[in-house]
């Protein structure tokens, strides 16, 4: 599985598991098919907000309430393709291009 490496909202993309200076964050895998792990302390932030986007921008998938250190995200609906991950943690924003096979 390839990954992403997020510094200051600029995507590195890499093999291995997604590490980000944003809040320690990581996601995984990437490509992913039916589930997608983001993992963080969210318990800084009470209100994270995190979404999946299609090529024209439009909100494919959204998560606004998280209340663990790992999320679980089933994204077996969306179709192959490309999209962007989107994580806002208080003024923090990372985008980042997600792989769905």
């Amino acid at each position: 599985y390839g990954c992403v490496h997020f510094t200051n909202g600029i995507a590195h993309n890499y093999i291995g598991i997604a590490r980000s200076m944003l809040n320690d964050l990581h996601v995984y895998p990437n490509p992913a098919n039916n589930t997608l792990y983001i993992e963080g302390d969210f318990s800084s932030y009470p209100n994270p907000d995190m979404s999946i986007m299609d090529s024209s921008g439009r909100t494919i998938l959204k998560i606004n309430s998280v209340n663990k250190d790992k999320v679980s995200w089933d994204i077996s609906s969306l179709n192959s393709g490309v999209y962007v991950l989107r994580i806002q943690l208080g003024s923090k924003i990372s985008n980042t291009v997600l792989v769905v096979i």
